[in-house]
């Protein structure tokens, strides 16, 4: 069994922590582990030719991060545990999310989404359906990862201009939504 770690450093503690903690669940199981560099993706795939690994389980995190691996994955027809590149760059992308919930007729918090762009080209007409949609507070979220990174509460338009004006530069676009207690 192959274990695939990929993401940013600061996530290798918590990492390394799993993978001690699955080779005392997964006993009957050889554990091989991977980093998802150039180098070792190489080697993960001389390994799966060689007959060394049967099948992968990846141990990565937030940011299309699993889609890089499972699309790896796919292309050398790794068998591996866990969804498609496709349904995983979905489920982590919160625009994405939404425009397929609302596809389907299920429930969706009201809205916005704000990019680079837009917040410079049109912080009045921004502003002006926020108040207009969803008032204060709202929340402001980053578009991507599963992480809890990028969220914020804005109680009102000063703390949001303040978030956004910083976040938009971080991140590749926000969602701002009703705040629901």
């Amino acid at each position: 069994l192959a274990v695939i770690f990929y993401g940013n450093k600061n996530q290798l503690p918590v990492n390394f922590k799993q993978l001690e903690d699955l080779k005392e669940v997964l006993t009957d199981f050889k554990l091989k582990k991977y980093d998802f560099h150039k180098e070792e993706r190489m080697k993960l795939f001389k390994d799966f030719k060689a007959g060394k690994i049967d099948v992968v389980l990846k141990n990565s995190y937030g940011r299309t991060h699993e889609a890089d691996i499972e699309s790896f994955l796919e292309l050398n027809k790794i068998p591996y545990l866990g969804s498609s590149p496709r349904t995983t760059l979905i489920g982590t992308s919160k625009l994405l999310a939404k425009q397929i919930f609302r596809l389907h007729g299920l429930p969706v918090i009201e809205d916005i989404f704000v990019d680079k762009i837009i917040w410079s080209d049109s912080k009045k007409i921004v502003l002006a359906k926020i108040k207009k949609l969803i008032n204060y507070p709202c929340i402001i979220k980053d578009i991507g990862g599963t992480d809890s990174r990028g969220i914020y509460i804005a109680r009102n338009e000063k703390e949001c201009i303040k978030i956004l004006s910083r976040a938009i530069n971080e991140f590749q676009g926000m969602i701002l939504e009703k705040y629901i207690t």
